[in-house]
């Protein structure tokens, strides 16, 4: 039908043109629809084109990235801890991460490599780029190896020279052992010296205790030297003292010897006068047979040996070796007054018929008249049986007026005492 259609259209020369018309127009837009899409298809082709380019250059940056991380490392950082944000990824996201990491590694190269040609300029901008990293970083580790090479060599040099001196290890095992052997012996030595050390310090010891104990038994015999000697010194002294009072009595002697020579009679003298107090001491005492109450003349002796009366004395106290007198009212002179080295003497007392006695009447004591015989001569006097003018005491006991004794010894002379006052003569307990 369709052939018919165009066989009639062209037995028709106007629709045969009209036909041609739009043929030739369907043509035209034939042709321009196909130039169309081949447009379209080589703007695809390129688009696909630049799109491998671009994986191409991603590809590549992430190769250089870990290159880059590589030549990082190798210079002594980690790179992916440094520059990475908080909450990114490792990864470069972004144009800001790329150039926090420039800049990153510019600082590190300018403060750690002392090398300033990248640092920002005023602006911020920078001049460090990937190559110039990778040309750094590959200086910088080519220099850290060869640091390395050169401490390797350095090492090596070492111990060669350490091989020198201590040998091979052949000959370093040698000598191992020989200095093995050497320290077991140092260690016997050691030993040695550690027991010498505590006998030593035993020996020390025992000698610390023993010079302890000499110098304990040094002090107590200087001490003991130190006793004896002031004991000695003592003893010294105390013979000082009595060789000085042996003087004095002998002098006294002496001179008493010369009065008895010229007549004058004595029987002590004043050791020490207190005038102003009334009382003087004399050197008679119990030894020598005196009695509280009894009185003594005191003089003096004068140029030419004339005695000079300077009063009256009282014996109130007596002791051992001397005795305590009152000067009796009335009797001493002022203008002569009674002073140490007088003479006294007593017209019923003699010093030496002292401890001479008789006994009259009879023991009322707890003594016999025999028994006090015996105290009397251990007191260092005598007893006489038969009456002399040597006498000094009559003893009276019971019923001495009727005992001839006593009469006799009276008129002689002798001083009456009653037995309780020989008890105390003698220092005996009186009891009836």
């Amino acid at each position: 039908m369709a052939k018919r259609v165009i066989k009639r259209k062209a037995e028709d020369p106007g629709a045969f043109i009209l036909m041609v018309i739009s043929a030739v127009l369907i043509l035209i837009c034939g042709i321009s629809v196909y130039s169309s899409l081949s447009d379209k298809g080589a703007k695809l082709e390129d688009l696909k084109s630049a799109r491998k380019e671009t994986d191409d250059n991603l590809t590549q940056l992430k190769d250089e990235e870990g290159k880059l991380l590589k030549l990082s490392s190798m210079v002594g950082w980690n790179a992916g801890k440094d520059y990475t944000r908080p909450g990114q990824p490792r990864e470069w996201v972004s144009y800001n991460d790329l150039k926090d990491f420039m800049l990153f590694w510019s600082e590190k190269l300018a403060a750690v490599y002392k090398v300033d040609k990248y640092k920002p300029d005023a602006q911020g901008k920078l001049s460090l780029n990937i190559p110039s990293l990778f040309s750094e970083t590959e200086r910088l580790a080519a220099e850290n190896i060869k640091k390395a090479e050169e401490l390797g060599t350095t090492e090596k040099a070492s111990w060669d020279e350490i091989n020198k001196i201590v040998g091979t290890k052949e000959e370093t095992g040698a000598i191992a052992k020989m200095i093995e052997a050497k320290n077991a012996e140092a260690a016997n030595v050691l030993r040695e010296i550690v027991a010498l050390d505590e006998r030593i310090a035993k020996t020390v010891q025992d000698g610390e205790r023993e010079t302890g104990h000499l110098r304990d038994m040094i002090n107590q015999t200087k001490d003991e030297m130190v006793k004896t000697s002031r004991e000695n010194e003592n003893k010294i002294s105390e013979l000082e003292k009595e060789k000085r009072k042996y003087a004095e009595r002998l002098e006294k002697l002496r001179l008493r010897l010369e009065l008895i020579k010229e007549g004058v009679e004595i029987d002590g003298q004043v050791i020490l006068a207190d005038v102003a107090n009334n009382y003087v001491y004399i050197d008679l005492g119990a030894s020598d047979a005196i009695l509280k109450g009894m009185e003594f003349e005191i003089f003096s002796v004068q140029q030419g040996g004339l005695p000079q009366n300077k009063g009256k004395v009282q014996i109130t106290k007596i002791h051992e070796i001397y005795s305590q007198a009152i000067i009796m009212e009335g009797t001493m002179d002022a203008r002569h007054p009674i002073i140490s080295g007088d003479f006294i003497n007593s017209k019923t007392y003699s010093r030496e018929k002292a401890k001479i006695f008789v006994f009259a009447g009879t023991s009322v004591g707890r003594y016999s008249f025999a028994e006090l015989q015996r105290k009397i001569e251990e007191f260092g006097g005598k007893v006489l049986a038969e009456i002399t003018p040597e006498i000094t005491y009559v003893v009276i006991g019971n019923n001495y007026e009727a005992d001839e004794n006593y009469q006799k010894a009276i008129h002689l002379g002798a001083i009456a005492l009653r037995e309780k006052e020989l008890y105390s003569l003698l220092n005996l307990d009186w009891r009836e």
